[in-house]
């Protein structure tokens, strides 16, 4: 990843929070800052894991539908598209959301390169 500033640091920071309360479920209430912390490191490393066993199918299926980043209103239908595509990897709804999302703030365009 490039150099981030400090909101954007915030924002992925609060979408792998997202991610490891999606993880871990109930037991993530009442989690202090020190877990936090440990929750977004293993919100990442179960993120980039996932991607190293789903990519070259998640890349094959956005290929397979046309995907392309841009930065006009058809960004409504990437969102759309990698949300369906990674739902049907086997995520659910809220997760696949949040995995989206973080693809899509880590730059897509690098994804399938």
């Amino acid at each position: 990843m490039d150099q981030m500033s400090e909101t954007d640091k915030q924002i992925e920071e609060a979408l792998l929070a997202a991610l490891a309360g999606e993880l871990y479920g109930e037991t993530a209430e009442g989690f202090g800052p020190a877990d936090v912390r440990r929750g977004i490191e293993d919100a990442r490393n179960w993120l980039e894991g996932w991607l190293s066993r789903t990519r070259q199918d998640l890349c094959a299926e956005l290929g397979r539908r046309g995907f392309r980043s841009s930065p006009k209103m058809e960004a409504i239908v990437d969102a759309a598209t990698m949300l369906d595509v990674i739902v049907g990897l086997g995520l659910g709804q809220v997760t696949a959301a949040i995995v989206a999302a973080l693809l899509f703030k880590w730059g897509i365009r690098n994804l399938c390169n």
